[in-house]
């Protein structure tokens, strides 16, 4: 724990405070269109997932990718061939859009920085080609972490999750 502000590239779990080592994770570099906030939180099972906040501006496809997505169920899919990026809603009002106006994109492919989902709020999280949950964290520079990490704190005590 420092006094300064934290460094803005690094990913830091929202409950402990711990930054997390993603030394070894898959790193997506930022896109020129940042997030008005990122937390990330990492559950019992230790994986850990990130909430972008992007109330005013579209959400960018951070990499290439086919799509699949469920109006009904508020979710978003960026599949790869390393991993799946979900997307789900997470908040009924945000910046003017509601839950109610979710709507898939028509494109079934997204490349790299074309706007996939309206302004929101977006928990965003990640399997494996085989289905396992892999961690995802964002550094509030906008840089994605996918992989096998987790905070070495253990909770409680922590903060309570927004």
């Amino acid at each position: 724990v420092g006094v300064g502000p934290s460094d803005s590239s690094v990913a830091i779990d929202y409950a402990t405070g711990e930054v997390l080592l993603t030394g070894l994770a898959d790193h997506i570099p930022p896109l020129a269109l940042l997030p008005r906030l990122v937390v990330n939180t990492c559950d019992k099972q230790a994986i850990c997932f990130a909430v972008w906040d992007s109330p005013q501006r579209p959400l960018l496809a951070p990499i290439s990718g086919g799509m699949s997505c469920s109006e009904s169920a508020h979710t978003l899919e960026l599949v790869t061939a390393r991993y799946t990026l979900h997307y789900k809603r997470r908040v009924e009002w945000t910046g003017g859009v509601t839950l109610s106006d979710f709507s898939c994109p028509v494109a079934q492919v997204a490349r790299r920085g074309d706007g996939i989902l309206f302004p929101g709020q977006y928990e965003i999280s990640a399997t494996s080609p085989s289905g396992d949950e892999l961690s995802v964290a964002a550094s509030r520079d906008g840089d994605i972490y996918i992989g096998s990490f987790a905070p070495v704190a253990s909770c409680p005590p922590c903060r309570l999750v927004p």
